[in-house]
């Protein structure tokens, strides 16, 4: 593993030697393209002030909600309330809308700490993203600021290891924040 300047990619390069074709045999050569900042890097940490909504649930929820969300909609609607529907995502596709809600009593949810309403558009493609990680994380929490920004952090843990590990994504709005779905 490699990074030679600012601005170059990481390099990674594997070399699979299972001995049945002998050394050598398969070479992974992986190019990831990074950013760079003018400021520095970027602190994406969400201070516990600045939350506004916090959701903790099991994965298997949200899980279930992305699987079933019209990935062919370019927005993701999530809507966060302390009233009903109090927790729901939608995407609006060509044929069809859906809308998915998750009651704040449910037994699924673990923790349901939403002050104010919010109703929030991101890109489709996140909601890709995180969909692998849904299925090996033991928890998952929801967290927006004031600006919209969403942080989902996933409890992971493994077999092996006694410590617990977490992944967090972060991702701004879309541009357009009032999408009526």
């Amino acid at each position: 593993m490699y990074y030679r300047n600012c601005g170059d990619p990481l390099t990674l390069i594997i070399e699979e030697s299972s001995g049945l074709c002998g050394p050598g045999a398969v070479i992974t050569d992986c190019h990831i393209r990074t950013l760079d900042t003018d400021d520095g890097p970027l602190d994406l940490h969400f201070p516990a002030e600045d939350v506004v909504n916090k959701v903790i649930m099991n994965p298997q929820v949200l899980f279930d909600r992305v699987s079933e969300l019209d990935m062919s909609s370019d927005f993701v609607q999530v809507e966060l309330s302390p009233l009903d529907p109090y927790f729901s995502l939608s995407t609006k596709g060509n044929l069809v809308k859906v809308t998915d809600k998750v009651d704040q009593d449910s037994t699924q949810i673990l923790s349901f700490e939403v002050k104010k309403y919010q109703r929030l558009s991101y890109r489709t493609n996140i909601f890709k993203l995180i969909h692998k990680t849904l299925q090996c994380c033991s928890k998952v929490s929801i967290r927006t600021n004031e600006d919209g920004f969403i942080c989902l952090q996933f409890m992971v843990r493994f077999d092996n290891c006694p410590k617990i590990c977490f992944v967090e994504f972060f991702f701004a709005p879309a541009e357009q924040i009032e999408i009526d779905l």
